[in-house]
């Protein structure tokens, strides 16, 4: 991964930059995003946008997105082999605003440093196509059709002879007159910065406690990361800072919103006291970062375990009879009684009348 040195770093999600390797590293092109926005993650990190490798603010500071080994999308058709640079301005009088002596250093150096990495040639660009010819510093313009001047270093694509287009929006004047007046410039500045002249600007770092009435560069730089961590968390519904340099009573309030909030997400603790040091930078800028967005995460459900099913349980089997422990007795044998007789007849009485005689005679004689 190859970081400008210096660069506050916002990498925007791969699947929306920086999934395909640049296949060279023809030009740096230099752009204007006709914006005042303390950073461009919120815009960038998004499908369907644009978006750019670098932005350099008016006060100098610069903020990555994309590892300058992989493709942005701020050029069009020399997308794949073009480091691209967007720089905070062109809002008011687009054509006649310069970049600030801050941003000129800042872009100086970066290309000194692109050069250093990636072997670009130390040169202008002069036109958009295939060759030699495009590779260098270059701007996007040389890249954009319309009616531009026919000679010097204002024409845009079709009055150099055509070549890539670096944008389909006709007319566009990126990054603007003044500004491309200020690219030989640049490159002279570069080519001193490789030679060992002195002149790059500081590293501006969040080292010291600030507080209501302490100026700076670093008071901007702690302005632009609180504008910039609104933008990505919304922990507020303020207007963004001013980053002019100077601890306010309107800085105060925005540090002590952020400590607060940061305070009352679970898990982490920030002191709320309105001034910006170690605890408030580590979630601004360090692994605070991280430790915010974790908190704001949701866990993922632990689903209910499947308990195994129960066997089925073993048919029970028939029961046994039961014997009976007291049996009822076989009945015994009664008398046998005689035959009935038939009466119907004087034979039947006869023999009725001898019965009942020799039962009588039984009786008495024994």
């Amino acid at each position: 991964m190859a970081i400008y040195p210096g660069a506050t770093v916002q990498l925007l999600d791969r699947k929306y930059a920086g999934y395909n390797a640049l296949v060279a590293h023809n030009r740096m092109n230099l752009h204007v995003a006709v914006s005042l926005a303390s950073t461009l993650f919120g815009y960038f990190n998004r499908a369907y946008r644009p978006s750019s490798h670098m932005y350099v603010l008016k006060n100098g500071r610069a903020i990555q997105y994309v590892d300058s080994s992989r493709a942005a999308e701020a050029d069009l058709e020399g997308n794949d082999a073009t480091f691209s640079v967007e720089t905070q301005g062109g809002v008011i009088n687009p054509q006649g605003e310069p970049w600030t002596a801050a941003q000129v250093e800042t872009l100086a150096d970066m290309y000194a440093w692109y050069h250093k990495t990636h072997g670009t040639p130390m040169r202008l660009a002069t036109d958009s196509k295939l060759g030699a010819s495009s590779k260098g510093l270059s701007w996007h313009r040389l890249g954009i059709d319309g009616n531009f001047p026919s000679t010097g270093i204002l024409r845009g694509r079709l009055q150099r002879g055509g070549g890539m287009r670096y944008s389909n929006s006709r007319g566009k004047v990126c990054p603007g007159d003044a500004k491309i007046r200020q690219i030989p410039g640049i490159l002279a500045r570069a080519k001193e910065i490789v030679s060992g002249v002195p002149g790059a600007p500081p590293v501006v770092a969040l080292d010291r406690r600030l507080m209501v009435d302490s100026t700076g560069p670093d008071v901007a730089l702690l302005q632009n990361e609180l504008n910039a961590a609104n933008l990505r968390w919304k922990f507020t519904t303020g207007k963004a800072l001013d980053p002019d340099g100077v601890y306010g009573p309107l800085t105060k309030g925005r540090v002590t919103a952020f400590q607060a909030w940061v305070n009352g997400l679970p898990g982490l603790t920030c002191e709320v006291d309105g001034i910006a040091y170690t605890e408030t930078f580590k979630f601004l800028v360090g692994a605070g970062v991280a430790q915010i967005d974790a908190a704001l995460t949701p866990p993922e459900p632990t689903p209910d375990p499947v308990p195994d099913p129960e066997p089925a349980p073993d048919p029970e089997p028939e029961p046994e009879p039961t014997p009976n422990p007291n049996p009822d007795p076989e009945p015994e044998p009664g008398p046998v009684k005689p035959p009935p007789v038939n009466v119907s007849t004087r034979g039947g009485l006869i023999a009725l009348l001898v019965l009942i005689v020799a039962g009588v005679l039984t009786a008495v004689f024994g």
